[in-house]
């Protein structure tokens, strides 16, 4: 397929296949990527094997080891959750981000379809079909159950079962069961089942190292996932350095010391269960921990040992490779899953899977150079599966913005370097490509700085010796305070790049101060200036937007962007408080506290109102508003109006309300320059946000060099005409309005742009006009407005 080389998600629809946890946080994630998402489930619920385990399946790690970063478990769940815990956490998962009205369950993917390399038809069992841009396969390794075949199979009385299908206990009870497979959910049934059935038999291939949950009280997690691991396993593919002969034999202490370790807790030798296999090179196999008391019931006979394999069933049982025969009723396959690679294209197939049947060999375990629109998100096999497959799909949504952009070549020569390092460090098995086990930290690594941050998440090279988890992966936590259209924008640019973010808006709705203006309040640019720049306003608005348009559009952004869950509005922040430079204390008028890492204050310039405070203004029955208040066009029909300040508020409301009032007083400090609509029918926008007009204005200080006498020169002629042209084409002089100072001395001031008639009005004295005295202005009798930034 061609380069992805896309700068945002926008627009780009991809089909998510698989609802288990590396899917819904690729669904999760690609949406907060602006891409176009939909997930397909074949079960009736996501929760992947989860959804339909066996008997008392459940999480072998805490709780805080398996969850997802960004909604930590707490305490609301146990510390080792069962297969039901799990499901509820992940729908609240799905709750909580709103992701219900993506997913499609009870759909079955029979195909994918290859559209020349372009986008990807994706075939369902129920006959219909539908494109997308691209396909994130998110099945994982436990989609198609395994279960061999063996002679007299379809003749024999005992009924047969995977491990994942034992989910009814009345199927064992009082039976002869023979459990096969040395793995977790092998290990797991022969625990739970162990007071139902009246024999147990345990048959495996070759004796495997159990993984402990603790080393002389030290937890398992602490070492594994801790970075200064490394120095005990050989070095990974990406390790410029060899294998020194100190971590050689550092490497071969710890693992003799490691064995003897597990020897002792779980009591091996004396169940005869001590593996030939050194424990180092166990590690790319099966991982699990053992229930408590497995090993010792092996060794008192309760569960009879047998390392052989099946050759053949009997009428009432099984005959093994020893020549030993076994009557059983009931026979439980924990053989595993096998990939299902079914639905690919056969020109997939051929690339991704080698002769042995190993595959898929992807780059970063995620894509392919051949197939860039197809991805594979939890398909390697680590610990901390939910951590893994929330930074694959950051990675992959990166990729497919442009941010991360290797050539075909890189991604080949990567594939062949890390397939070298697996053939002599991995041993053979179909799942080589993806077993990456105890090396996840180096993995992980490799992803993060792939996404252009430091693996030191959280601090420096003390951090090879601290325990990485989920909550580790943890987004950065971030307060915006205010909702107008700064806040608004800043959420959704955060969100975009990773960091868990809360909105607070005082208001009952966000819009800022256009959510509660005064009548006929609007935009005073053309609507091409006033938008969001990945959120085109089109033809859908007017040209010069009024605040109830300017609302809706915001809606409209936070509403396409899917921003509503990271907003709370009528929530007023009443303090901040810094705790030691490392977070924030974020006190809300009712009481309510939260601490983020960061905050982001967008309330601007115009949060609180000023009212000048003058003498008299206790006792006069004159009714004083502020502009923004102004929404009730009634309370000045037929009254004498007073509007105080020069500015865009005031302005627009003498005019808005030309046709209420009785009459209209204008009172200001000092004139000032309005902003033209254009100059020689140039719009004063072509002119203003151009970098030339940068040369009329004085140096920014940034600039080093001084400005020329050509350039004052040609800047004072400039604003001589400009200000001509504005007195000429306003009518200031005959009204008595042209300021005495420069215009370019008045642009830091309020720049607006004058209703049309305005100064007409003024001359006509239809609108009489006074400036402030010393003391004050005196209070007539009639109504009174103080707008926001020109008031006394």
């Amino acid at each position: 397929m061609g380069e992805c080389t896309n700068s945002s998600g926008s627009g780009q629809t991809v089909c998510v296949i698989g609802g288990g946890v590396s899917g819904i946080v690729t669904l999760r994630t690609l949406l907060a990527e602006g891409f176009d998402v939909t997930l397909l489930e074949a079960r009736s619920r996501v929760g992947g094997v989860w959804s339909t385990g066996y008997v008392g399946q459940g999480a072998q790690s805490p709780s805080w080891f398996y969850e997802f970063s960004e909604f930590p478990v707490g305490d609301r769940y146990p510390l080792f959750m069962k297969k039901e815990d799990l499901c509820d956490y992940i729908d609240d998962y799905v709750s909580h981000f709103k992701l219900g009205p993506h997913i499609r369950c009870n759909v079955v993917v029979k195909d994918l379809e290859n559209l020349e390399g372009k986008a990807w038809r994706v075939i369902t069992e129920d006959g219909h079909q539908r494109v997308f841009d691209k396909v994130v396969i998110c099945t994982g390794l436990f989609r198609k159950k395994h279960i061999p075949n063996f002679p007299g199979m379809d003749q024999t009385k005992v009924k047969v079962f995977h491990s994942s299908d034992c989910s009814d206990r009345s199927a064992f009870t009082g039976k002869d069961v023979v459990f096969v497979g040395y793995g977790k959910s092998t290990l797991d049934l022969m625990n739970e089942l162990k007071d139902e059935v009246k024999s147990t038999t345990f048959l495996f291939r070759e004796k495997l190292w159990p993984v402990p949950l603790a080393l002389c009280r030290i937890s398992i997690a602490q070492v594994v996932f801790c970075r200064a691991f490394r120095w005990v396993i050989p070095p990974y593919y990406t390790e410029a350095t060899p294998w020194s002969i100190l971590r050689r034999t550092l490497s071969a202490l710890w693992w003799w010391l490691w064995e003897h370790i597990l020897d002792w807790q779980h009591g091996l030798s004396a169940a005869g269960m001590r593996p030939e296999l050194p424990c180092m090179l166990n590690m790319f196999r099966n991982q699990f921990v053992v229930p408590e008391g497995t090993y010792s019931r092996i060794a008192s006979g309760d569960i009879k040992a047998r390392q052989a394999t099946i050759t053949s069933f009997t009428k009432s049982g099984i005959l093994l490779n020893t020549g030993e025969e076994i009557s059983c009723d009931v026979v439980v396959f924990g053989t595993g899953f096998e990939a299902a690679m079914e639905i690919l294209p056969s020109e997939c197939k051929e690339k991704l899977i080698c002769d042995r049947g190993e595959g898929p060999w992807l780059y970063r375990h995620i894509v392919h150079p051949d197939f860039m629109h197809l991805a594979f998100v939890g398909w390697a096999s680590t610990n901390i599966a939910i951590s893994t497959s929330t930074l694959q799909a950051l990675w992959l949504a990166a990729f497919w913005r442009g941010g991360i952009h290797p050539t075909k070549k890189d991604m080949t020569d990567d594939i062949m370097k890390y397939r070298l390092w697996a053939a002599t460090h991995v041993p053979p098995m179909p799942r080589r490509p993806c077993a990456v086990r105890f090396y996840v930290l180096p993995y992980h690594d490799q992803l993060i700085e792939d996404l252009g941050e430091s693996k030191y998440l959280h601090g420096g090279i003390l951090e090879d010796f601290q325990c990485y988890y989920p909550p580790t992966y943890r987004p950065l936590t971030v307060c915006v305070i205010g909702g107008g259209v700064s806040g608004i924008v800043t959420l959704r640019t955060l969100l975009a790049e990773g960091f868990d973010v809360t909105l607070f808006e005082a208001r009952s709705r966000v819009g800022g101060v256009w959510s509660t203006g005064y009548v006929g309040q609007g935009a005073q640019s053309p609507s091409w200036f006033y938008e969001f720049s990945e959120f085109p306003v089109g033809d859908r608005y007017p040209l010069f937007m009024k605040k109830e348009d300017l609302c809706s559009y915001i809606d409209d952004y936070v509403s396409h962007f899917k921003l509503g869950p990271h907003i709370h509005c009528n929530v007023l922040v009443k303090d901040l408080e810094n705790l030691d430079g490392k977070a924030w204390r974020v006190t809300t008028q009712d009481g309510q506290q939260r601490v983020f890492d960061k905050v982001v204050i967008c309330t601007g310039l115009f949060r609180k109102k000023h009212i000048p405070d003058f003498p008299g203004m206790d006792q006069t029955k004159v009714k004083v508003f502020h502009s923004s208040d102004c929404s009730d066009r009634s309370a000045f029909t037929g009254k004498d109006v007073v509007f105080v300040g020069y500015g865009k508020s005031t302005l627009d409301l003498m005019n808005e309300l030309k046709d209420e009032v009785k009459s209209t007083t204008f009172v200001y400090r000092e004139k000032r320059w309005p902003l033209p609509g254009n100059l020689w029918k140039i719009s004063i926008i072509h002119v203003s946000f151009c970098r030339a007009f940068e040369w009329l204005l004085p140096s920014y200080y940034t600039e080093d060099r001084p400005r020329s006498s050509l350039y004052k020169f040609f800047t004072a002629v400039w604003w001589w005409l400009w200000e001509h042209i504005l007195d000429w084409q306003h009518g200031l002089s005959a009204a008595g309005m042209r300021p005495g100072s420069p215009f370019v001395e008045d642009i830091f001031h309020n720049q607006f742009v004058v209703p049309e008639g305005t100064y007409e009005r003024i001359a006509t004295g239809d609108m009489s006009k006074t400036r402030f005295v010393k003391g004050g202005v005196s209070l007539l009798e009639g109504p009174i407005t103080s707008p926001d930034l020109d008031a006394a």
